[in-house]
């Protein structure tokens, strides 16, 4: 799923745009209405205000707000790792037109599945040759964001959601899975949590 940049549109508030309540996931709902079996959206309104609290307590903005404050920024990726007992976590990968890449990560005090709390402790740096490297196996070479961007089952009560977004110049991007256990989205969401240098306990 690619958004082009130019059509992207923001309301309420909302971190995450507003497009994703318009874009159908191929999923059917779980319920019928008047008019029968609808498609889901990939994030519909309570779902961006569920996104949005968590980002705004760790202080975290669209992409498209840091794109307007450096115009240098090439590209820059955002896993959102929301665990159902466990504190939150965002990790913010950004190219700029020199070649480097950085980090930004943060985490709260709250539960993914719970309440956002309040901002707990932040991460900053660059990243080096090797973890560059890395980092575009796991984005490019997997073609991680041309992935579906959610699974066609229901979220459960017990894990944890992970989600990418990607922004470059002309798309934006976001996939959600429910607890991977395994694939191209798993592996870039413990590659971007590894390098925050945290120890997080169970990854799930």
């Amino acid at each position: 799923m690619a958004i082009d940049v130019e059509d992207l549109t923001y309301s309420d508030g909302h971190v995450l745009p507003a497009n994703l309540a318009e874009i159908e996931n191929g999923c059917y709902n779980s319920y019928r209405n008047a008019t029968g079996l609808t498609y889901r959206p990939i994030a519909d309104s309570e779902h961006l205000d569920w996104y949005t609290s968590f980002l705004s307590a760790a202080g975290e903005r669209s992409l498209t707000d840091y794109v307007r404050e450096d115009a240098s920024v090439i590209q820059q990726y955002r896993l959102i790792w929301l665990p159902s007992f466990d504190p939150p976590v965002f990790v913010r990968l950004t190219e700029t037109a020199n070649g480097r890449w950085s980090l930004v990560a943060t985490q709260t005090s709250g539960a993914g599945g719970y309440e956002p709390g309040s901002l707990s402790r932040t991460e900053s740096r660059d990243l080096d040759r090797n973890e560059v490297g890395r980092l575009l196996e796991l984005t490019e070479g997997a073609a991680l964001m041309d992935r579906v961007a959610d699974p066609c089952h229901d979220m459960g009560l017990d894990g944890a959601t992970w989600s990418v977004e990607q922004l470059d110049g002309e798309k934006y991007r976001f996939i959600q899975y429910w607890s991977p256990q395994d694939g191209p989205v798993r592996e870039f969401g413990e590659f971007a949590l590894g390098l925050t240098g945290w120890h997080f306990g169970e990854i799930y």
